[in-house]
């Protein structure tokens, strides 16, 4: 597993881990106007949901503020990984070098 694939791999068990478990993917599909397996691929960590679809399932599951947060910085991280290809760690580091 690659640097990018890590951070979203950990960026859906933070989301998966936010969302109620009486509360579905389909529920949340719905919600969002995206299909069950957008949600499954975000928890699943294989690709990250728009910003916008972000905080609408965090408004629609009423997460508090450090959960949203830590749901963005890890979002955050792993955009930037994958624009980049590769971690701000690894990039500072190939800098140095």
């Amino acid at each position: 597993m690659n640097a990018h694939e890590g951070l979203l791999a950990d960026f859906g068990e933070a989301l998966r881990g936010a969302r109620p478990s009486h509360v579905s993917q389909a529920e949340i599909a719905k919600v969002l106007g995206v299909g069950r397996t957008s949600v499954t691929g975000w928890e699943g960590g294989r690709f990250l949901p728009t910003l916008p679809h972000l905080y609408k399932a965090a408004l629609y599951l009423d997460l508090q503020d450090e959960i949203l947060e830590d749901l963005v910085s890890k979002w955050t991280r792993a955009k930037i990984a994958q624009a980049v290809g590769g971690t701000l760690v690894q990039i500072r580091r190939e800098v140095q070098s």
